[in-house]
């Protein structure tokens, strides 16, 4: 008797796992979970209307004009000077910088300047101070070359690129090359005529 129904219940198993795994039909649906036939929701069809004006709208009640933006708002913001950019030691050493250029100690300057730059070795500004100074040692070669690292580190921005063409400028026209200063002060001067009205 056991035995028997060891065989039912093994024939009743052997029927299920064949009943699962059988393939479907054509036609026969095989999601999961199973739709209930007379499901007789609408299929959303594609259309043809217009996407919506997604047009920014003023928050004044009655006006239907977009907000217009103030030109100079959608110029970047860049920063200015250093002392925007940096942490205060370099801060600190700019400003002895600065001190020992107006009293005419351009080495100090220098070394000073350099140091900031092994504190923040991208800061366009630090780079475009040094080469001025580098102007001041007579360094004209160096000075160019510096000016043009900064430029590099400048991503673009306008106060660190102008000041740099003014270096490079000074720095062509202290080795006679008349031409090539003219073009690097119009460089200059483009970047000055770019930037947001004060």
């Amino acid at each position: 008797m056991k035995q028997r129904i060891k065989v039912v219940a093994g024939g009743l198993i052997l029927a299920a796992l064949v009943a699962a795994c059988q393939t479907p039909q054509v036609g026969e649906r095989t999601r999961w979970p199973p739709v209930d036939e007379q499901d007789t929701r609408p299929t959303p069809t594609p259309t043809d209307e217009p996407t919506p004006d997604r047009t920014p709208r003023p928050v004044s009640p009655g006006s239907t004009a977009p907000v217009e933006l103030d030109p100079d708002e959608s110029l970047p913001k860049w920063p200015k000077s250093a002392e925007d950019v940096s942490g205060p030691a370099v801060v600190a050493l700019l400003e002895q910088a600065r001190e020992a250029r107006a009293e005419g100690r351009a080495d100090v300057a220098a070394a000073h300047l350099e140091r900031a730059t092994r504190f923040e070795s991208r800061n366009g500004f630090v780079w475009a101070e040094l080469a001025a100074v580098y102007i001041d040692k007579g360094d004209y070669d160096q000075a160019e070359a510096i000016a043009l690292r900064a430029n590099s580190l400048a991503r673009g921005n306008p106060y660190i690129e102008a000041a740099n063409w003014d270096v490079i400028a000074a720095a062509r026209s202290a080795r006679g090359q008349a031409q090539a200063s003219m073009e690097a002060s119009a460089r200059a001067e483009s970047l000055r005529r770019e930037l947001p009205r004060e």
